[in-house]
């Protein structure tokens, strides 16, 4: 049996599926997911191409947020450098004007000690007094101001202690006792330092006088022998600067030494300098006398310059200088006087 079935009949949708969704394509057998397809769904490209550029701001954006943050940190190291310099200034500008304080209160204290000296002083409700001496303390007071330096410098001594042990008596000295034993300290420091100096000095000139001496030992020595192996031709002298003596010309004493003085002294010696004599033969050397007054004349060195050191010499007596020039011919027209207290 054969079936026919007739397919130019057909039945309208609506009539198969009365309910609403599937009318309206809701209820589709395979339903349009969101964003799969269609225009504005992720496969467009347009989305795309702005999404892309959105993310690259954004990297954008973060790389100048971190470089913003790191220069932020670079401002604050400054500022706390700044800061710490401020810091450092300011204690500058404090221990300035601590010294500044200091001084002027140093000034003020200087002041008044001047002002103090200006004015006279009694002794309070006492009025005016006659202060009695001792005996035995009249005697150890000094006549008149020392000459000498350790004179000067134990008077400095006493007077140090005394205003240190009598304030009461003597409170506004025009040198305070601290600042009067601080110049004694100076002057015995400075006083150490030239005696060491006055010692190197003389062991120099003794070494330079002992030089010159072998020297003139020694080229008198070579003169004496040219002479001799010469003695026929004399003017052969000439080329070691030299000349015989004149036949029939006796030497002559030498004449007088001229312009002695005292160049520089100190507690026990001097440097006495003369110039050599003008007239008569040549010295060979001079010969240094001293004297107390009433006393003869005695030597007290020797030298073949013109000039000596006289060390060791006594102190505290006036003492009498004069040089002698002397040759082979005998000795020469002293020199006039120079006179020294030590």
């Amino acid at each position: 049996m054969s079936v026919h079935i007739d397919r130019s009949h057909r039945v309208p949708e609506t009539a198969c599926f009365s309910d609403p969704q599937r009318q309206s394509g809701m209820g589709d057998r395979h339903p349009r997911r969101p964003g799969t397809g269609g225009a504005g769904g992720e496969g467009d490209p347009v989305k795309r191409a702005s999404r892309s550029a959105d993310i690259g701001q954004m990297s954008v954006d973060t790389r100048q947020m971190s470089a913003a943050i790191r220069q932020m940190s670079v401002d604050t190291r400054q500022m706390s450098a700044a800061i710490g310099q401020m810091s450092v200034d300011t204690r500058q500008m404090s221990a300035a004007t601590g010294q500044m304080s200091v001084d002027n209160r140093r000034m003020s204290a200087a002041i008044g000690r001047m002002s103090a000296a200006s004015r006279p002083w009694f002794p309070p409700n006492r009025g005016l007094q006659v202060v009695s001496i001792h005996s035995h303390q009249e005697d150890r007071m000094t006549k008149r101001f020392p000459r000498s330096e350790p004179d000067i410098a134990t008077l400095a001594a006493r007077v140090v202690e005394g205003l240190t042990q009598a304030a009461e008596d003597f409170p506004a000295p025009p040198v305070p006792a601290d600042e009067l034993r601080g110049k004694l300290e100076a002057f015995t420091a400075a006083d150490t330092a030239t005696v060491a100096a006055e010692t190197a000095f003389r062991d120099r000139h003794a070494a330079k006088d002992g030089a010159l001496a072998e020297l003139v030992d020694a080229l008198k020595a070579d003169l004496r022998y040219a002479e001799v192996a010469v003695r026929d031709a004399p003017q052969k002298l000439n080329a070691l600067g030299w000349r015989a003596p004149r036949d029939g010309t006796p030497l002559q004493p030498p004449g007088e030494t001229r312009d002695i003085t005292i160049v520089s002294e100190g507690d026990t010696w001097a440097i006495l300098r003369w110039d050599a004599p003008t007239n008569g033969g040549a010295p060979a050397f001079y010969r240094i006398q001293r004297r107390q007054e009433g006393a003869p004349w005695e030597d007290a060195g020797t030298t073949t310059g013109t000039e000596q050191l006289m060390s060791n010499q006594p102190r505290g007596v006036e003492l009498h200088y004069r040089v002698i020039p002397v040759n082979k011919a005998g000795d020469g027209q002293p020199s006039a006087t120079v006179t020294l207290v030590l």
